[in-house]
């Protein structure tokens, strides 16, 4: 039997005590006497079952687990938003040091190209005023020759720059577009095909000329209805200005000093009517070909008048016309009649110097020679036979150059 309450050994309840300081009850445990142990005698004391304590405690403990757990939560939604932070301020740091790299090579590559630049504008004015040098020397030298004259550079006459070789080739070209124009049919020069029977290359070689005439024979065999004239072709030196044309020869002169006597290949070419061959791919300009051309049927007209003294060659008869000067040193080689003969190098400095003058003839189309178009211009004409044209009175070659000596 279980002692009862108050008798010694008796369970005692737990007595809740509130504190009015802390503002919260505290559990304390009765004495044997039924005292409580350390109480304050200004504190109230309760009495409740251990049930409704424990139920009590089990709900605080509850309810601090939850807060726990949702301290967890936020510390977990914290450390989260953190990383991610964290995650977006390191992309950005890379996106920046690669814009911070991308904008260094930027400035890099400008700073190179100033400095290209810097250093073409330096090269560009070393060559301006070695160009300026130059043509200030060039200008001493004229008014000195003009002071040896006896003419003062001030009272030149105006009409000396009409005397430039520009405005004689000029006057020259103006002469020929103003013949009178072919009315006939007749093959573009952009459109013409090349001839088949013979390259530019091989009319560089001496006799040259006796190997075409045979050529071209033979091509002309091809056909029972070809017939043509003598030939003319002045391998780089023929320019055109619409139909009609320019072609350039070394005059016929004569040089004590130099050792040298040059004969006219023009002698004897006017009022006939030639077959012009050329290596001018383009209507104009200075374009040349490596491949040979029918042009058509044509005449000479000489230009004698507009230059009785000849002309001296410059650059820019080929830069800007296509007068090739290494042809035109190939045509002194042949043109020449004392013995020795000149070496090349010889006549590259006398034609720089001037020492060795050339001269112009005009080329007027009168005609298309069709028949003799397609034969030279067939594929297998090279196998041809050697019969000659019905035109038996044709040269069949380019004329020989004629001795003749000017003042």
């Amino acid at each position: 039997m279980a002692p009862a309450q108050g008798e010694k050994g008796a369970l005692s309840p737990p007595i809740f005590v509130h504190d009015e300081d802390e503002q919260k009850f505290q559990s304390v445990e009765p004495s044997s006497s039924g005292q409580t142990i350390g109480t304050d005698p200004d504190m109230v004391t309760i009495s409740v079952s251990r049930a409704f304590a424990e139920e009590a405690t089990l709900r605080a403990v509850s309810e601090f687990r939850k807060e726990l757990t949702q301290v967890r939560n936020d510390l977990r939604t914290s450390r989260e938003r953190t990383d991610a932070l964290e995650e977006e301020v390191n992309e950005l740091r890379k996106t920046s040091r690669e814009r911070l790299d991308e904008m260094e090579n930027k400035v890099k590559v400008a700073k190179q190209e100033a400095e290209d630049a810097k250093a073409a504008v330096q090269k560009l004015k070393a060559k301006m005023k070695s160009k300026l040098s130059a043509l200030a020397d060039r200008i001493t030298v004229a008014e000195e020759t003009l002071e040896q004259q006896g003419v003062e550079p001030e009272t030149a006459p105006s009409t000396a720059a009409e005397q430039k070789p520009g405005h004689i080739y000029k006057t020259l070209f103006d002469e020929v577009k103003q013949m009178e124009m072919f009315q006939g049919p007749f093959k573009l020069r952009g459109q013409a095909a090349s001839v088949s029977f013979m390259r530019m290359e091989a009319c560089y070689e001496m006799g040259w000329q006796r190997e075409f005439s045979d050529r071209l024979t033979k091509a002309c065999s091809k056909s029972k209805d070809c017939t043509r004239n003598g030939f003319l072709y002045f391998p780089g030196r023929v320019a055109f200005a619409g139909q009609h044309g320019l072609a350039m020869v070394p005059m016929a002169q004569t040089s004590t000093e130099h050792g040298f006597e040059l004969a006219s290949t023009f002698d004897g070419l006017s009022n006939v009517e030639w077959e012009l061959f050329h290596d001018r791919s383009m209507l104009g300009g200075p374009a040349k070909s490596t491949k040979i051309f029918y042009a058509g049927t044509f005449q000479c007209v000489e230009l004698k008048d507009l230059h009785p003294d000849g002309m001296k060659y410059y650059t820019f008869l080929e830069s800007n016309h296509g007068f090739s000067f290494d042809s035109l040193i190939q045509a002194v080689v042949e043109a020449q009649v004392q013995k020795p003969l000149l070496r090349r190098d010889e006549i590259r400095s006398l034609i720089f110097s001037g020492a060795v003058k050339i001269e112009f003839i005009g080329l007027k189309m009168v005609g298309f020679n069709e028949e003799l178009y397609r034969c030279v211009t067939a594929s297998d004409t090279a196998s041809s036979g050697t019969k000659r044209p019905q035109d038996s009175s044709a040269s069949g070659s380019a004329p020989k150059p004629k001795r003749t000596k000017r003042s």
